[in-house]
């Protein structure tokens, strides 16, 4: 079993965490952040830890795809308030977008045409540099040989 944790990639607890708000939006107004489910199903099964589920937090509310609000809860005393989260209309979209993964997936073609792109101006960099290497040495060349018979026409004209 911990073993196939360990591969399920960071991009894929992300969008565990922000499908499981989405779906579970209707059940309440927002959910406190140290009391969420560490169980998932969405994209794949996964069991995360209390710290990691409130790193995601963190994270999808820094990214803009959740809002937070402050309160007290039951089994914290009313004097202190907790944070509580809910999905916002932007995490919505970006779920519907295909989410952390689709977006790294597409980071990722995105570097690679990138890449591919550099290797082929550099290509034609180099093949623009020989042809005009060998354009100066053909011309310079074509000098000589003018020169050449310039020079030797004069020499036999007299």
């Amino acid at each position: 079993m911990k073993d196939r944790e360990e591969k399920i990639k960071p991009t894929e607890k992300l969008d565990a965490v922000l499908t499981w708000l989405f779906d579970n939006k209707d059940n309440l107004d927002c959910f406190y952040g140290y009391g969420l489910t560490r169980t998932y199903s969405k994209p794949k099964e996964m069991t995360l830890t209390r710290r990691e589920v409130t790193n995601i937090l963190n994270k999808l509310y820094a990214d803009g795809y959740l809002n937070l609000k402050m309160q007290g809860t039951e089994s914290v005393s009313q004097n202190v308030d907790v944070a509580h989260y809910s999905i916002n209309f932007n995490g919505e979209v970006f779920l519907q977008k295909g989410g952390y993964t689709k977006e790294f997936s597409n980071r990722k073609l995105e570097l690679k045409k990138t890449k591919q792109d550099l290797k082929t101006s550099q290509r034609n960099d180099r093949i623009i540099k020989n042809a005009s290497i060998f354009a100066v040495i053909l011309s310079t060349l074509v000098l000589l040989f003018e020169l050449y018979k310039f020079f030797c026409s004069t020499c036999h004209a007299s």
